[in-house]
């Protein structure tokens, strides 16, 4: 496969991934008191995003917030910090480049 071609494909998909997102964007409400976390690339809950998500965890005036983590793979699952908060029924993990992911992107009030 010429490089030339692998850049067309890769443009391509990247093209889908932004009409896909657009559609979800001009589509879905913002839903109230929704978070939407982006940390080190998905690969763990750390970091400043997870400083504030664990801040809004303890406050019970955000009882009821819901709160979404992107994940880029299902190994990632297992680990410590997404096991710990799994149990939540607020608290949701979306595939990276899925649907769930991008409609979360796009109707979360926060990002």
């Amino acid at each position: 496969m010429s490089l030339m071609h692998k850049k067309s494909k890769a443009g391509s998909a990247a093209q889908q991934l932004r009409y896909r997102y657009t559609n979800f964007l001009e589509t879905l409400p913002v839903k109230k008191n929704t978070v939407f976390y982006h940390a080190y690339r998905t690969r763990i809950m750390a970091g400043n995003p997870f400083a504030i998500f664990q801040e809004l965890m303890h406050r019970e005036e955000f009882a009821d917030w819901e709160h979404y983590w992107v994940y880029s793979d299902e190994s990632q699952l297992e680990y410590d910090t997404f096991q710990r908060y799994a149990a939540y029924e607020n608290v949701h993990y979306v595939k990276k480049f899925s649907d769930e992911h991008l409609k979360a992107m796009a109707a979360c009030q926060y990002l």
